[in-house]
């Protein structure tokens, strides 16, 4: 009898433990089920918000002389309207719930259309050696030329050992530049990821929106230094930014905003446009930043 009670009892105490950890396990479950919903909620808000910002800060440099003047706008007629900080030379500023980088599209370096002597600047303000930009200048018409002449520093198929190379046709995205032969790997890497590196240029040249690390390849080292310390100037009192040039109104924007714990990002081309219905046009969309 004795024995038949204690075996029952073990069997109780199992089932016991097994129901307890049962629910141990909906309990945990139900709290990751929790904490998943809440993330969703929160980035779903994030996302919700970003949207209005962007259309907010659309409307509002679209519908000012913002569009027009850019950083030469007098923010005193706009205070109500017109962020303080807010400038096209990619300086973080913010707006409603998010924060917002606004740089214009002819203070950066493009590849189309090529200025050769600006890009040799450039890459000299990279530090790269004389033969090396030489190499890479050649390398790169060779590999959008329409036939198979090969420039004295440059490289046709033969280089390559790849069926195909060059693609002998205009550059696609930045990013082909890393699959050059013949120049530093290590350079071609990090001048395929450089932000200030543009495929395509959209309008005039606006070297007063560059930004401050491209200050010295538009300008003279001496110039650079007395633009630089200007801008740092003006924003510490949150004043506009100096520009001595009218914007194209091609601008390059990024927003970054967050909610509790969810965060969302957004990087769009804004384009100008003439003569037509629609002043402009959003001709790049990335939902966040690689």
């Amino acid at each position: 009898m004795n024995r038949t009670r204690g075996a029952a009892l073990i069997i109780v105490l199992f089932i016991a433990a097994i129901l307890a950890s049962m629910a141990a396990l909906m309990i945990v479950k139900t709290k990751q089920h929790v904490e998943r919903i809440t993330i969703a909620k929160e980035f779903m808000s994030a996302e919700r918000q970003l949207i209005t910002d962007v259309n907010e800060l659309i409307y509002v440099t679209q519908t000012t002389p913002y569009a027009i003047m850019g950083d030469n706008t007098d923010f005193s007629l706009f205070e109500n309207i017109l962020p303080k900080g807010m400038n096209l030379q990619g300086v973080p500023f913010q707006f409603g719930n998010s924060e917002v980088t606004i740089q214009e599209m002819g203070g950066l370096i493009t590849i189309m259309p090529f200025d050769r002597t600006l890009f040799m600047r450039y890459l000299t303000h990279l530090n790269w050696p004389d033969n090396e930009i030489h190499r890479f200048i050649d390398v790169l018409e060779d590999w959008q030329d329409v036939d198979g002449f090969k420039r004295i520093n440059g490289a046709e198929a033969f280089e390559y050992n790849v069926f195909g190379y060059p693609l002998n046709q205009t550059l696609q995205a930045v990013k082909e530049i890393g699959l050059f032969a013949k120049v530093d790997k290590n350079r071609l890497e990090r001048l395929a990821m450089d932000k200030n590196l543009l495929l395509f240029g959209a309008g005039a040249i606006t070297p007063g929106y560059a930004p401050d690390d491209l200050l010295a390849v538009f300008n003279s080292e001496f110039d650079a230094k007395l633009i630089l310390k200007q801008r740092n100037k003006n924003r510490a009192n949150k004043d506009g930014l100096p520009s001595n040039n009218n914007p194209t109104g091609n601008w390059i924007i990024k927003v970054n905003t967050s909610y509790g714990q969810a965060k969302s990002s957004k990087i769009l081309h804004l384009v100008r446009r003439f003569s037509e219905r629609r002043p402009f046009v959003i001709s790049y969309w990335q939902e966040r930043e690689r």
